[in-house]
């Protein structure tokens, strides 16, 4: 007898009325946040007869969402198998933290040549909020003001497109954040005290390098924690075995 899947994460993660909604796009829209916030988790399969009755579609929207999502990453789909949320490997993270430190750090010149007072009490706004939540023990509150000081910081370059660009990647990033958590402000905290002093003395190559190292570390950081992961996961699968074993 065929053992039945498990579908209760879908279950839980689709149950707003936000999922009733009758577009392809908007399936779109909803899986991928699902997705990036880690709600989804990599290895979940997305079957169309299983998505479609719970967003209030047909399977027709579904199918041709998941197809959008496999074109952006987020979604694989195999032959005879079918569809699910793509795994997440070092060489994808790696790629998407480097290509962002380029960005970060093009984007972290022109802002200090175009810099105005206005943006510099703007920036030590955001930092002066990092500080409060970093007394409180405050990860929300932190990763929120992190984020406000880079689009503070960014925005003075007066780039739009360049912009958006790093907006995208951030949210890309989003994934990343569910699977390895922030564990420690401090790294980051110093390393935003140190562009920040950088904008202030209007240094453009300190503040491009300090901002592109910023990233990079992030993901050294990140590299690590997520080989911990999986290394927890193999001894924990290890143990199963042996137990099986005995």
């Amino acid at each position: 007898m065929a053992r039945r899947e498990d579908t209760s994460i879908l279950d839980a993660a689709l149950t707003e009325s936000a999922d009733r909604q009758t577009l392809a796009g908007a399936v779109t829209d909803r899986l991928r946040e699902l997705i990036l916030g880690g709600q989804l988790p990599a290895g979940q399969p997305l079957r169309p007869a299983h998505l479609a009755p719970r967003l209030g579609v047909s399977v027709m929207p579904v199918r041709e969402a998941l197809r959008i999502l496999r074109a952006e990453g987020l979604v694989s789909i195999t032959p005879r198998i079918g569809a699910h949320v793509a795994e997440i490997n070092e060489e994808d993270i790696e790629e998407l933290y480097l290509v962002r430190g380029a960005l970060e750090g093009f984007a972290a010149r022109l802002a200090v040549r175009n810099l105005e007072e206005s943006d510099l009490l703007a920036l030590q706004d955001a930092f002066d909020e990092m500080a409060a939540a970093r007394e409180q023990n405050d990860l929300t509150a932190f990763s929120r003001w992190d984020r406000e000081f880079h689009r503070r910081q960014f925005a003075a370059a007066d780039r739009p497109s360049l912009v958006n660009g790093i907006l995208e990647r951030w949210d890309a990033s989003r994934r990343v954040y569910s699977i390895v958590p922030r564990s420690s402000m401090e790294p980051t905290f110093e390393a935003h005290r140190a562009i920040l002093e950088a904008v202030r003395l209007r240094d453009e190559r300190a503040a491009e390098h300090l901002t592109r190292m910023h990233t990079e570390q992030a993901l050294e950081r990140i590299l690590a924690a997520l080989r911990e992961v999986h290394a927890q996961g193999e001894a924990g699968r290890d143990a199963d075995r042996s137990l099986t074993d005995d």
